[in-house]
């Protein structure tokens, strides 16, 4: 009876009061340089340029919910940001290591933020906007990912002396305890870790720009072994992954027209490497991938963002601002239920404990790899959550959601989707 009734309740806030409260979707753009967050309509195409001032020297962009979080390496904090009221809320001040690089959430309240020049990843209490602790992994580490219990960390081993690059390494936590799993070596200089629709962790390792070109290490989250590697080369920095699992690489382009690489991230097979780069206007950055799998690559030199279909070819150029380094999409739920076929992603899913009121687990079983999504609402169709679970794995999966501490008490409806499928249920808060 709960299904049934949970999944009519959220079929109509889908169709029809979301659609009319909702912002429509945006990318959020950092710009390095400008030091300023622009936006971008991603249907009329309208950008508001410098929306709102940053930190020194802003790296990183990560969105949960309607909450923004960019990772300021000079100023050496992370700023919290309202992505509605396009307001500061906060700033979480990083004591324990120097430089932050970029920030990963664990979706239950915690941020791990690499301190490239301490050689430590800050872990900090996003409610409480403050850090409480700090994993000591030595060397240059500069992402993070959480994945399978654990947080994955990559080391490009920088010698700051030398100007060189050693061996590069992952190394791995247990959660939530923070245990050390050990480390792998991958290629040199890795830049970022997405765990893939495969069950794979992907590498990206850019290289030295120079004699050694970049490649993409696959590596087994559990065994922490290199399965394989894809010879992509060029310099690729960023990695996205669209819903038909075509994973894009930003990737420099430095002397003339920005590069953007690409390869199949279930089979492995190189689609764009450097030597048959899909083009951009000039050197890519940070890049992203919509809903509806349209490629959002930032042009640093030229301060633009191209918006390219899932062939490669160009769609739009938007200005945004001086320098854009990174972005993140923020798009609403869909207005149109999603159609009932054999082909399901999902089983039903519950939550426990049933009623919470301070964090509870959602668990669903999924039954193909794919990038899955949670959200959830109020009654009144206000969403407090969006967050991107990254490709999860077949079987039973297991995530916790603890509500803002703005939420009250009540009714909360929740959709798990991937691509066109969806999966729902409600929860009772008692705060």
């Amino acid at each position: 009876m709960k299904a049934a009734i949970n999944f009519l309740t959220l079929a109509l806030l889908l169709g029809f009061n979301l659609a009319q409260a909702q912002p429509e979707p945006t990318a959020w753009v950092v710009n390095s340089l400008g030091e300023t967050l622009s936006n971008v309509n991603l249907n009329s195409g309208q950008v508001t340029l410098n929306a709102l001032m940053l930190g020194d020297s802003p790296n990183d962009l990560v969105i949960t919910g309607t909450t923004g979080y960019v990772v300021n390496s000079l100023s050496n904090h992370v700023q919290t940001i309202n992505l509605i009221t396009q307001t500061t809320t906060g700033t979480i001040e990083i004591y324990r290591g120097i430089n932050p690089w970029s920030i990963a959430l664990d979706g239950d309240g915690l941020g791990f933020v690499p301190n490239f020049l301490t050689g430590n990843v800050s872990v900090l209490d996003l409610e409480a906007g403050s850090e409480i602790d700090a994993i000591n992994v030595g060397g240059a580490p500069e992402s993070a990912c959480v994945f399978a219990n654990s947080i994955f960390i990559t080391d490009v081993n920088y010698d700051m002396g030398s100007g060189t690059f050693g061996p590069g390494r992952l190394h791995a936590y247990s959660l939530p305890d923070l245990i050390f799993r050990g480390t792998v070596e991958v290629g040199t200089n890795p830049q970022v870790v997405k765990p893939g629709p495969d069950g794979l962790l992907h590498v990206v390792c850019t290289g030295n720009y120079a004699a050694i070109p970049g490649q993409v290490d696959l590596v087994d989250a559990g065994a922490l072994t290199v399965e394989t590697s894809i010879p992509i080369g060029g310099s690729p920095g960023s990695l996205a992954f669209s819903s038909d699992y075509i994973a894009y690489l930003g990737a420099g382009g430095w002397g003339g027209g920005g590069a953007v690489l690409s390869y199949d991230a279930q089979t492995h097979q190189i689609l764009h490497s450097a030597e048959n780069a899909i083009p951009v206007p000039s050197a890519a950055m940070g890049i992203a991938v919509t809903s509806s799998d349209h490629v959002l690559v930032c042009c640093f030199p030229t301060d633009q963002i191209a918006e390219l279909d899932s062939e490669g070819n160009s769609l739009r150029i938007f200005g945004v601002g001086d320098g854009p380094v990174t972005l993140a999409v923020w798009e609403p739920p869909s207005a149109v239920k999603p159609p009932i076929s054999g082909d399901m992603s999902f089983n039903l899913s519950w939550n426990f404990p049933e009623p919470f009121n301070s964090s509870t687990t959602i668990v669903y079983t999924i039954l193909a790899p794919a990038p899955v999504t949670l959200k959830v609402f109020d009654l009144s169709g206000r969403m407090w959550e969006n967050r991107a679970l990254g490709f999860q794995p077949v079987g039973e999966n297991r995530l916790s959601f603890k509500p803002p501490f703005t939420v009250g008490s009540g009714i909360l409806f929740y959709s798990l989707q991937s691509g066109r499928w969806i999966t729902s249920g409600f929860m009772i808060y008692m705060k």
